[in-house]
């Protein structure tokens, strides 16, 4: 089931699928959780919760252990083989080791115990989201390098300048497009994670045009003019030398 929104401002900004078959310790948790989180979504047994994650995929599950149809573990395991990024925190009021044991063994994220403490879940939920906000962020930032890197070699390879893509702290060739590759008389595959200094030992200029002498990969002296130009806000710094024949 999923709860009415509040329009509140949420100290977590997560989806949130409560499982718990004792309905007096659900209308309790739906109180403490329903104003804190983003959305909330309630089952009262694990073939309901598993239902639900599948149709919803809500961001944190809190599940009992002992219900009806389908307790609370064999739903975490069934759930962590289709999303096993997935944090599952389980509540019991059963202190035994086999429980215990079996949420560690299945990488659940928490194991508390029954009466639960509002204080206790908060923290709980504030280091999950913190977690989850920074794997999103993370998620994003390598979806933008990756889209960025796309358009840069498609770029790449209609442009008749040589052109390199370096690492500035390794100053290692991470990408080199066709004009750069025949003018060094190399492949383009051949040339990636190799140092700079492997074609170029004298420092290259960091902007503006500079003339330069090199040997090529078969051992032929070429002249060329060049310089570098770093990509504002690459992580890590990237910058590209651009070059033509003299």
């Amino acid at each position: 089931m999923s709860l009415p929104e509040t329009g509140n401002t949420f100290a977590y900004p997560i989806s949130v699928l409560l499982v718990e078959d004792d309905s007096h310790i659900l209308e309790e948790m739906v109180f403490w959780l329903q104003p804190e989180v983003s959305r909330l979504l309630t089952a009262k047994d694990g073939k309901e919760g598993l239902d639900l994650f599948l149709e919803e995929t809500p961001d944190v599950i809190i599940t009992d252990i002992r219900m009806p149809r389908m307790d609370g573990l064999e739903m975490a395991r069934k759930i962590k083989k289709v999303s096993p990024d997935t944090p599952i925190v389980v509540i019991s009021a059963f202190h035994e080791e086999r429980y215990l044991t079996e949420a560690l063994d299945l990488g659940l994220t928490r194991f508390l115990f029954k009466p639960l403490q509002h204080d206790h879940l908060h923290r709980v939920l504030s280091r999950i989201a913190q977690s989850i906000s920074y794997r999103q962020e993370m998620d994003r930032k390598t979806n933008e390098l990756w889209q960025s890197r796309q358009i840069l070699k498609t770029l790449l390879q209609v442009n008749e300048e040589g052109i390199l893509i370096l690492e500035l702290k390794s100053q290692r060739i991470l990408e080199a497009n066709p004009a750069a590759a025949a003018f060094l008389q190399s492949g383009e595959n051949a040339l990636q994670n190799l140092p700079l200094r492997h074609f170029f030992p004298n420092p290259l200029a960091p902007s503006g045009k500079k003339e330069y002498t090199i040997l090529t990969a078969k051992g032929e002296s070429r002249t060329f003019q060049g310089g570098v130009k770093e990509v504002p806000g690459s992580q890590p710094s990237i910058a590209l030398f651009c070059f033509r024949s003299t």
